[in-house]
């Protein structure tokens, strides 16, 4: 008699396909599981909305990071703040979603990912806010320019 061949084992935590692994524990999160215990597995592997929520959610963080990176070096070289306000303007609608995307907790992003899109997020808001990299640009460039000035 033959032997129906075992259903496809996903990991729980994320949906990572299990067969063939040498020990039980998920490669991608490290969860441990036993492949004959249904609780510890899953048959179903993620939806396809989940994967791309999630892919969009380490793009936009990769994304913000560049973004606040480049409006900290500008403010830094005393760009217009202007600059600063209309690119919090343009940002402001990633950085909703980065926030939404880090919240739901289906969408299968690392913790180090969601931690790093959060401070993002943090800075960012900060920056356009309050303008720290202007203030402090110009603390640093004082002296300088009192020697001008006397």
């Amino acid at each position: 008699m033959l032997q129906e061949p075992a259903a496809t084992r996903y990991c729980i935590g994320r949906h990572y396909q299990l067969s063939g692994l040498q020990r039980e524990e998920c490669p991608e999160c490290g969860l441990g599981f036993d492949a004959h215990d249904l609780r510890t597995t899953t048959s179903k592997q993620a939806g396809n909305i989940w994967r791309a929520l999630a892919t969009l959610g380490q793009l936009l963080t990769v994304g913000a990071c560049f973004i606040l990176a480049g409006i900290l070096i500008t403010s830094a070289i005393g760009v217009e703040p202007l600059f600063l306000w209309l690119a919090g303007i343009v940002a402001a609608p990633f950085i909703l979603i980065l926030v939404i995307l880090t919240a739901i907790p289906a969408v299968n992003i690392s913790t180090r990912t969601r931690v790093l899109a959060l401070a993002c997020v943090v800075v960012f808001v900060s920056v356009v806010l309050t303008g720290w990299p202007f203030r402090l640009t110009f603390m640093v460039h004082r002296p300088e320019l009192e020697r001008y000035v006397a």
